[in-house]
């Protein structure tokens, strides 16, 4: 069984019997379909392995109910609180932590993996690898504040690649660091529709739950690069990149791009290192009259990137 780890055997092509604790469970060897007797909230898809998983919008058989936990130190619930630390995200296989029914849902649609889906009540309609029924103190532990959502879903990161051919806009970052400034950076991106977002060098994750909480549900909208600087620097001769420097002479505004370009940003503290102002094709600034030395990082990526979409 799914979902209290019981199994019994099948006979035939398709069982649907309950297990020894009342739960249920579905083994399909052949096409798909919908269980006879079962309502639309059924939905079933093959699964690679000799036993077939479900991903189901309802994981529970129409009048019963999936597992419940409300223990705060159930093992399960201590998996997936620890995905806010980086090094368990990685040994559980890349995952991380999106809250919010509608967030989950966006993801969900845009092919993103959900392997487990949390939540308080009735199970939102969300395919999902295995939902689970918590209190909304559990749901709170997970996400690690006292008014959480009543949905909570436990997905797969996605990555790309560098494009061998550079299509639309796309942003790159010089080893951002602040988790809410790139969360920002990437809403902002979605705003305008950009092609992807590429990050160089020791960048901050942009899957931990601060990030991911800052993009709004962006995080599913906008494919992510990972990459180290002198890959992006490969990469990008014979390309067209306009980064941003102080020390540039031409004023952003007055900023000419081509259909497929590439917008890099330097780090707050640094700027871009001279390696990658070298790579550039162009060079801009954005003009301060005042006293400070630098504007945040996504104050100044949102200014280009709109500038660089007017112009367009």
């Amino acid at each position: 069984c799914r979902f209290c780890g019981v199994w019994s055997r099948c006979s035939g092509n398709l069982t649907l019997s309950r297990c020894r604790n009342a739960c249920w469970d579905i083994r399909l060897l052949g096409q798909s379909f919908v269980p006879a007797g079962a309502d639309r909230n059924w939905q079933l898809t093959i699964r690679q392995g000799p036993v077939l998983r479900l991903r189901s919008i309802a994981v529970t058989r129409p009048g019963t109910r999936a597992m419940m936990i409300a223990s705060l130190t159930n093992p399960r619930v201590k998996a997936a609180a620890a995905l806010t630390q980086k090094k368990y995200r990685e040994a559980a296989g890349n995952l991380f932590l999106l809250e919010g029914e509608a967030f989950v849902a966006r993801a969900a649609k845009a092919g993103f993996d959900v392997v487990e889906l949390w939540h308080s009540g009735r199970a939102p309609a969300i395919a999902a690898d295995e939902a689970i029924e918590a209190s909304a103190d559990v749901l709170g532990k997970i996400a690690g504040k006292d008014n959480p959502q009543t949905v909570l879903g436990v997905l797969r990161q996605r990555w790309g690649t560098l494009p061998h051919r550079l299509h639309g806009l796309w942003l790159a970052l010089d080893r951002p660091r602040d988790p809410g400034n790139l969360g920002t950076i990437i809403r902002t991106a979605d705003a305008v529709a950009l092609s992807g977002c590429i990050l160089i060098g020791e960048a901050t994750d942009p899957y931990s739950l601060e990030c991911v909480r800052a993009t709004s549900g962006s995080i599913a909208n906008v494919p992510l690069v990972r990459c180290t600087e002198p890959e992006f620097i490969l990469w990008a001769k014979g390309r067209d990149v306009t980064g941003t420097a102080a020390e540039a002479k031409r004023d952003y505004r007055k900023l000419t791009i081509g259909a497929d370009t590439v917008l890099l940003m330097g780090s707050e503290s640094d700027g871009l290192t001279p390696a990658l102002r070298q790579a550039c094709s162009q060079l801009v600034r954005i003009p301060m009259w005042g006293h400070t030395e630098s504007l945040n990082l996504a104050v100044s990526t949102g200014l280009v990137l709109y500038e660089a979409m007017r112009g367009r």
